[in-house]
């Protein structure tokens, strides 16, 4: 019976252990919730199945989300001081989520320490780029990046002390010695991604093609589902 389960949502296990239809089981969990009467006549059905698994627990997760998501729009909001900016900046976090090897939930605690240092949601974007690459190669988890990040663009490279102890700073090419005014540390390391002057550009990309970084991304599809159902108003039934 967990066999067909699993083969429902397209997952092949092949014999070097990858999971070669992550994407592929993405789609058919996003694929749920595309119109509120979808999720809520698919979920209802689903009754059985839910108490099953126990639906205490299923709800107590879908509802702690929830309120996560919805403190933080409201975090958002105020930080971009502007309703359209805070929407977009949710919204591009979602659309990264969905192709790093990063959480949702990682991203999502990360997003307002980065958006002290960005000027609009585009640049948020941009910096979200740069946090996945820096992780990727350091080993420091996404929101430290972010954290690390964040203090060296606020404060100058030399206020990131992770990034020296890991080595960041020197594999940025930063001098030691040298002082650099947090206007210049973040010029330089935004130039460094737009002109591709760095090996770390693209470690993001090539992390997510392994199998962690593969169920993160199913991580996160089941994420995206839980919200699809709490927005769907499936709770007054």
């Amino acid at each position: 019976m967990a066999i067909n389960k699993i083969a429902t949502l397209g997952v092949k296990v092949d014999p070097r252990g990858a999971v070669a239809g992550a994407s592929k089981a993405k789609r058919a969990i996003t694929g749920i919730g595309k119109t509120a009467s979808n999720v809520k006549s698919r979920v209802l059905s689903l009754q059985g199945a839910l108490l099953g698994l126990g639906a205490a627990a299923i709800l107590k997760s879908i509802i702690t989300t929830a309120a996560s998501v919805e403190s933080l729009k409201v975090r958002l909001k105020f930080l971009t001081n502007s309703t359209q900016e805070a929407t977009q900046a949710f919204k591009d976090m979602n659309a990264f989520a969905s192709k790093v090897p990063f959480s949702l939930e990682e991203i999502e605690r990360a997003a307002p320490l980065l958006l002290t240092v960005a000027d609009n949601a585009s640049e948020l974007n941009n910096l979200l780029a740069i946090t996945g690459d820096i992780a990727a190669v350091s080993g420091l988890s996404f929101e430290a990046t972010a954290g690390q990040l964040q203090r060296a663009m606020a404060g100058g490279i030399a206020a990131a002390d992770l990034f020296r102890e890991r080595g960041v700073k020197a594999f940025l090419g930063f001098q030691e010695g040298v002082q650099y005014t947090a206007e210049e540390t973040k010029k330089l390391i935004e130039d460094m991604w737009r002109d591709g002057t760095t090996t770390a550009v693209g470690a993001t990309e090539e992390l997510s093609k392994t199998f962690i970084g593969q169920v993160s991304m199913m991580q996160d599809a089941w994420r995206e589902l839980k919200l699809a159902i709490a927005d769907a108003g499936v709770f007054e039934f």
